[in-house]
């Protein structure tokens, strides 16, 4: 994988020989915003604003398994 690669997949979020296909649609007389469209993998992800602390997550046992132990919460 090149350096250029990397950066459409991981970030951009596009695939990562999207300048190749990108090219090649609009050889083909696919208008730009279409071509650029079809490189695309999925929603890119939200970026987290500030840090993030171990007390952001809230950890519980699977429901299953407190049945299984018979706490019945």
């Amino acid at each position: 994988m090149t350096e250029r690669q990397a950066e459409l997949l991981f970030g951009e979020g596009r695939h990562p020989d999207a300048d190749r296909i990108e090219s090649e649609l609009l050889d083909d007389g696919v208008d730009r915003k279409a071509a650029r469209l079809a490189t695309v993998l999925g929603k890119p992800a939200d970026n987290v604003a500030g840090a993030v602390l171990a007390l952001d997550f809230v950890f519980r046992p699977q429901a299953s398994l407190d049945r299984a132990v018979g706490t019945g919460r």
